[in-house]
C-alpha cells in the first residue's frame, strides 16, 4: 500500500512539473503573440499612412498634369490661330500689293480699279429664314438688292467686324419672323407649332 502511495505521489508531481512547463509555455507564447499583435498594428498605421500620402501625392500630380495639358492645349490653340492670322496677313498683303482689296459689306475681293457704283450687292433688310424682307428673294445665298460701291476692310477692322457680326446675328433672330405662327423670334425649322396650316388654323388667326 506505502509503494502505491509512493508511485501515485511520484505521478502527482510529474503532472504538476508539466503542467508548471506547459503554462510556462503558454504565457512565452501570450507574450509572442502581444508582441506580434502590437507589431502588425505599428506596421498597419504606417502602411496606412504611406498609401495616403501616395494617393495625396499622386492626386496631386494628376491635377498638374491635367493643368498641363489644358495650358498645352491653349497654348497649341493660340499658335494655330497665330498661323492662320498670319498666313491670312501674308495672303492679304500680296492681294493689296495687286491692287486686291476684300470689301466689308459683301465679303468678297475685288480690285480697286473695277469698283463701281453697283459693284456691291446687298440686303437692305434682315433674314426671315425664309425669304429676305427687303426683296422676297428665297434663300440665304441669294443676291443682294441694294446695289453700292465696295468698301475696303483694313485689317485693324477684322475684330470689329466678328463683333458686328454677332451683333447682327442676334439682331436677325429677334427680328426672323416665323412662317408658320408668324410670331419672332425664331424660324419655321424652331417652330414649336404643327406647320400643318389645316390642323392648326386656329393658331394663326
Amino acid at each position: 500500500m506505502d509503494q502505491v502511495q509512493a508511485t501515485l505521489v511520484k505521478e502527482k508531481d510529474l503532472l504538476k512539473l508539466e503542467v508548471k512547463d506547459m503554462v510556462d509555455v503558454k504565457n512565452r507564447l501570450e507574450k509572442e503573440k502581444t508582441y506580434l499583435t502590437n507589431n502588425l498594428k505599428e506596421s498597419t498605421t504606417k502602411f496606412l499612412a504611406q498609401i495616403k500620402d501616395l494617393e495625396t501625392n499622386l492626386s496631386k500630380e494628376i491635377n498638374d498634369r491635367m493643368k498641363i495639358e489644358k495650358q498645352l492645349k491653349q497654348s497649341m490653340d493660340e499658335r494655330e490661330k497665330m498661323k492662320l492670322r498670319i498666313t491670312k496677313l501674308k495672303n492679304r498683303k500680296g492681294k493689296v500689293d495687286h491692287g486686291i482689296k476684300l470689301c466689308r459689306n459683301c465679303g468678297k475681293e475685288f480690285p480697286e480699279k473695277e469698283n463701281f457704283n453697283w459693284s456691291c450687292r446687298t440686303h437692305q433688310y434682315d433674314y426671315s429664314g425664309e425669304m429676305w424682307w427687303c426683296c422676297g428673294k428665297r434663300g440665304r445665298d441669294q443676291p443682294g438688292c441694294k446695289f453700292s460701291k465696295h468698301e475696303y476692310k483694313e485689317d485693324n477692322d477684322e475684330e470689329d467686324d466678328e463683333n458686328d457680326k454677332e451683333k447682327n446675328k442676334q439682331k436677325q433672330m429677334k427680328l426672323m419672323r416665323c412662317q408658320c405662327c408668324k410670331e419672332l423670334g425664331h424660324s419655321m425649322e424652331n417652330c414649336e407649332r404643327d406647320p400643318n396650316i389645316k390642323t392648326k388654323g386656329e393658331d394663326l388667326e
